[in-house]
């Protein structure tokens, strides 16, 4: 108990102990029921905030006939001090409420995301698994950043050789995969090393661009020659025609040796496959500069997801423009991996336009727990490890043997149809059916439908992969690389629904979060404060109450009594923010 004792008043059954430390208790209405006296009690602080409130018990019954003998007793001669019990009650009962104010941090807004299931690796096969176990011990970045990168660097490598075939449809075996992690998660690092032998091919293509272009401009100046000569001849017009006939079509140039890209626009991005390679990698530690810049932004947002979607679903690319010719591309690859910051992701997750339109059930995502903090220097040359070499090697030869452009369409990749052998369709369509089955409304997969229905896709691309990393020849898919696959889908399904869910949350959850991010830094606020200059959908005082209400529920806000002044203006409804 508090060694200084209160200012105590009481007026009209409203009992009120105020100590030195400003803190207080009020207690209402003491009264007598079958078994005990009781009151009603509010603890404030001493910033006149509510830290509590609880029903007293003062006495119980038999307590009180032992006063009411005292009392009888002394015949009223010696005063039987009441209130003293009542102060002593309500101190310890401030004591009590304040305690445990301070000890109960504010409730999250949203529950807490579970903890990521541990990446599959042994499903990426006797050559990718042991590059990201190696990657694991040397870099020491999270499993699945790893497994992401590996897998991704592989996707780019062999995207060009095949299209998966089931029943006449035909998938393109390129993936998208986003990773979400802060900055210092060694992602830079990962793929520096996954993607070793990728700019090794590309600083080859740049070092034979430069004859390339000298045999080109040299070919085209004596076709443009050529071409003018017989324009300024005196043949008959059908003689002309013939000679230009004769001369062909213009030499085309070398393509542009950029392989990998980190931050285009998609303008840029069609320029890029207009001008330059078939296959190409858009990889980027910081997927915010492209997700949250220019290419997502305004009205770019539509043609940007669009047009990603077209090219992982192998559809021909287009562009029409007032200004420009229109560009119509066929047999065009692209293979994707960003990482994003959780802030960024959280936004893009729960996008619903990037939902409904269906870019986001393309991505494979993965949220890791953060390896930072645990990760000792370790003496170890990468480069002289086995498992990296013999990565790097055949990685090397799939890029290298890339296969020759359609004849009849050479600015054009010709994959090959890779179908799937008998076995291993089968497991394949009983994936799809079981898939299938949990998509109903209030199944397994009904919060991720986009997503589950295009998993079967999904394992078929990945099954794909995993066959032409281990033979680029491969005229099957068989059943392992199938069942790795689905191993490897199943992971994904279990972050979609980890992910998906948490990042769509209840708009008023949302509101709420916006109302704390403006209110950092700020001891009170008042309503007319929150609804007049408040975040956008809290400018009436309907609303704003009801998020108020949200954020006192949670404990991120609390209640002021009475009247306070706010920023030289006196507030009726007043409360404490509080932080986390």
């Amino acid at each position: 108990m508090s060694n200084s004792g209160p200012d105590y008043q009481h007026l009209d059954g409203i009992h009120t102990a105020t100590w030195p430390d400003g803190s207080s208790v009020v207690m209402e209405h003491p009264h007598q029921d079958k078994q005990h006296c009781q009151a009603f009690v509010r603890v404030f602080t001493a910033k006149g905030t509510l830290a509590g409130e609880t029903l007293m018990r003062i006495f119980d019954t038999r307590e009180a006939v032992q006063l009411a003998l005292r009392c009888s007793a002394v015949n009223g001669a010696t005063h039987v001090d009441v209130n003293q019990r009542l102060i002593y009650l309500a101190d310890r009962v401030r004591e009590t409420l304040m305690a445990q104010a301070a000890a109960t941090p504010p409730v999250p807004l949203r529950r807490s995301c579970e903890a990521p299931t541990p990446y599959p690796i042994e499903a990426l096969g006797t050559l990718l698994a042991p590059m990201v176990q190696a990657l694991r011990e040397t870099v020491q970045a999270p499993d699945a950043i790893c497994g992401q990168s590996v897998l991704a660097a592989a996707t780019l490598a062999v995207q060009t050789y095949a299209n998966v075939l089931i029943d006449g449809r035909r998938f393109p075996v390129s993936e998208y995969f986003l990773d979400v992690g802060e900055s210092g998660e060694r992602r830079s690092a990962v793929d520096r090393c996954a993607l070793y032998p990728h700019y090794t091919y590309e600083r080859s293509l740049f070092d034979g661009y430069t004859a390339q272009h000298l045999a080109y401009t040299n070919d085209i100046e004596t076709w443009k020659r050529e071409r003018e000569t017989i324009l300024k001849s005196k043949d008959s017009r059908e003689g002309k025609r013939q000679s230009l006939d004769d001369l062909g079509p213009p030499p085309a140039p070398p393509l542009y040796p950029v392989f990998i890209t980190e931050e285009p626009t998609y303008e840029g991005l069609i320029k890029l496959f207009l001008c330059g390679q078939r296959s190409l990698g858009l990889f980027s530690d910081e997927g915010g500069r492209f997700l949250g810049g220019h290419a997502m932004s305004g009205e770019n947002n539509i043609k940007t997801m669009t047009g990603l979607s077209e090219l992982w679903d192998g559809k021909r690319v287009t562009r029409v423009r007032a200004t420009d010719e229109t560009v119509v591309l066929y047999g065009r690859r692209l293979a994707m991996h960003l990482m994003v910051q959780p802030i960024l992701a959280e936004k893009v997750l729960s996008d619903p336009l990037l939902q409904g339109q269906g870019l986001l059930n393309r991505c494979l995502v993965c949220w890791p727990a953060s390896t930072a903090g645990t990760r000792t220097y370790r003496e170890v040359d990468l480069t002289h490890d086995n498992r990296a070499q013999c990565y790097n090697t055949r990685i090397q030869e799939c890029l290298e043997g890339t296969p020759d452009a359609d004849p009849d369409h050479p600015g054009e990749v010709a994959p090959r149809d890779l179908p799937l052998s008998h076995v291993a369709k089968r497991r394949w369509i009983a994936f799809h059916n079981a898939t299938e089955a949990q998509l109903g409304p209030g199944r397994a997969l009904g919060p991720i439908r986009g997503f589950g229905n295009k998993s079967a896709e999904h394992a078929a691309r990945l099954a794909g992969i995993l066959t032409l990393v281990k033979n680029h020849e491969a005229t099957e898919i068989q059943l392992d690389e199938l069942e790795a696959g689905v191993v490897l889908i199943e992971f994904y399904i279990k972050e979609a629904l980890r992910l998906f869910a948490r990042a769509t949350p209840d708009p008023d959850v949302l509101l709420a979060e916006a109302l704390l991010s403006q209110l950092e830094g700020e001891r009170i606020v008042s309503l007319p404060d929150i609804y007049q200059k408040g975040p956008e959908g809290l400018r009436d005082a309907k609303t704003a109450r009801r998020i108020v209400a949200l954020l006192e529920g949670h404990g991120w806000l609390v209640r002021i009594p009475g009247s306070r002044e706010v920023n030289g203006v006196m507030r009726r409804e007043v409360w404490e923010v509080r932080g986390a």
